[in-house]
């Protein structure tokens, strides 16, 4: 886990805002459960593993150490954070923050019941800082038996909140209805002409407040003298659903948010400086004419038990890929 960003719009002078998650009270969910089997650790065992990652982590992030990274991530985590690394160097930095310390958080697991690899447990950890309590919820997953837990997940949630685990026996591994998903996409594709929330989905800070950013923004990049649009799709990682509090179910899974970036009057030039700041630091310093963006988004969707909107309650993610045409 690097420091969280927020994919947001990425205009001249509008960094990234870092994204620190909470955890939302959950709610309840049906679906067909997976073959039950019996937890594949023990509780105990999974804050070790959990304990384990936030010292790894946190000596990886000081380093940037790509393959110690890679020992307790992998998929769309170990994707944002390789990346976040790789930007990181491209601006000179040798370090994220200012110690390889782990994290003083407070943490809680929950370990489902399965019979077979690959096999996921939920964690949260929280962090008090300047009286707001801060929460991701990560999701490990063991490929198979002779393979070590990795964070495949690790979503933030909004600041303030809380996260109501099931207890063991209640909770399981469910099949992936990807279909909120994509109907999530569609509605950060579409927001411009369809600013109101599907039915399907319910209203919450990492739903539409990524709406409101996305149309501030480009309403200010238009002054500019440049333009934004963008378009959601889902990511390349499998989703993955576990039966959380009172029944509901928690979906993680990824979209890809492109944002292209144009020019819209004449005389008018996408800089990115020396820096690297501008835009994100894949986009090398020059002149363009326009820039492509691509953020992986992480997001983990809470449905409740007995039907009604599902709600975006975790969100995280950063810039993966840029493209660009230089200008001249």
């Amino acid at each position: 886990m690097t420091q969280r960003r927020l994919p947001l719009p990425h205009h001249p002078r509008r960094p990234l805002l870092a994204l620190a998650g909470a955890v939302a009270a959950v709610a309840a969910a049906t679906g067909p459960a997976l073959a039950a089997g019996v937890p594949l650790l023990t509780r105990a065992q999974a804050l070790t593993v959990l304990q384990g990652y936030n010292v790894a982590n946190g000596k990886a992030n000081y380093a940037l150490d790509t393959a110690l990274q890679n020992q307790h991530e992998e998929g769309s985590a170990a994707q944002i954070d390789n990346a976040t690394y790789a930007m990181l160097r491209l601006q000179g930095k040798a370090h994220e923050g200012t110690s390889a310390a782990p994290e003083r958080w407070t943490a809680q697991v929950e370990v489902p019941r399965q019979a077979s690899t690959p096999a996921n447990f939920l964690a949260t950890a929280s962090v008090n800082a300047g009286g707001k309590l801060y929460t991701t919820v990560f999701l490990f997953q063991k490929d198979s038996r002779e393979q070590p837990w990795r964070v495949t997940y690790e979503p933030g949630l909004a600041v303030n909140q809380h996260l109501v685990l099931a207890s063991s026996a209640a909770a399981k591994m469910r099949t992936p209805d990807t279909r909120i998903m994509r109907t999530l996409a569609a509605y950060w594709t579409a927001y411009a002409s369809h600013p109101s929330l599907p039915s399907a989905l319910a209203a919450g800070a990492n739903t539409s407040g990524l709406v409101a950013s996305l149309e501030q923004a480009s309403t200010a990049v238009v002054k500019q003298g440049t333009g934004q649009s963008y378009v959601a799709k889902l990511g390349p990682w499998p989703a993955r659903t576990i039966v959380v509090g009172g029944g509901a179910s928690l979906t993680f899974g990824t979209i890809n948010l492109d944002t292209t970036i144009r020019i819209l009057k004449k005389g008018v030039t996408l800089v990115q400086d020396t820096g690297r700041t501008r835009f994100p630091p894949l986009v090398a310093p020059g002149k363009y004419t326009r820039i492509v963006i691509t953020d992986q988004v992480e997001v983990a969707i809470l449905t409740p038990a007995k039907g009604g909107p599902a709600q975006v309650v975790g969100i995280g993610g950063g810039p993966t890929r840029a493209s660009d045409t230089r200008a001249g």
